[in-house]
């Protein structure tokens, strides 16, 4: 007879995976982060004051068609970089500022594994950056925002072309 020497005390906990780490989470903040986060009593006309007039330097609208109100996102390293100076201190050495759209997009989007043409982005993981549901996924690629690439079904996430999601981005950017 052989006795198991290591007890499993609570196998409960194999099944909830700790999340991928910080860096790797929600590129694309919602304005309310910052209202939250800044020591400013902000309202959401004040987070687009500050991204007109180029405070905040990366910020999205990727609401749909015809929408009444933009669903805005902000870049989290110009999140950052502006809570950085609104506490007096300086922004990240690297300068988030700096860079170029095309450079911020690839920070923002999942590296392609193949060519940006023919890579896919999984709406699971899109929704995930984009900080958005599935329904607005959704929309957006009915509205010919975003290409999927074969049907999405009943439980099946869609896969989005990444040349798609790279264009859609440049096209909605509120910052050049």
């Amino acid at each position: 007879m052989i006795i198991n020497t290591k007890p499993i005390i609570n196998q409960k906990n194999q099944l909830f995976l700790s999340p991928a780490p910080a860096a790797d989470w929600c590129h694309l903040q919602h304005p309310r982060t910052l209202i939250g986060l800044s020591r400013k009593r902000f309202c959401n006309d004040d987070v687009l004051r500050l991204i007109d007039t180029r405070q905040i330097r990366w910020a999205w609208d990727i609401s749909r068609k015809g929408a009444r109100r933009p669903e805005v996102r902000i870049w989290r390293e110009s999140l950052l970089a502006y809570l950085a100076r609104e506490n007096g201190g300086a922004p990240k050495a690297f300068g988030a500022d700096d860079l170029a759209l095309p450079q911020v997009i690839g920070a923002i989007l999942p590296k392609p594994p193949l060519a940006p043409r023919t890579a896919i982005v999984r709406g699971r993981e899109l929704q995930r950056r984009f900080l958005c549901c599935q329904g607005h996924l959704a929309g957006l690629i009915a509205d010919g925002e975003l290409s999927c690439v074969g049907p999405a079904g009943p439980g099946k996430t869609p896969a989005i072309l990444y040349q798609s999601v790279f264009e859609f981005l440049k096209r909605r950017s509120m910052s050049e």
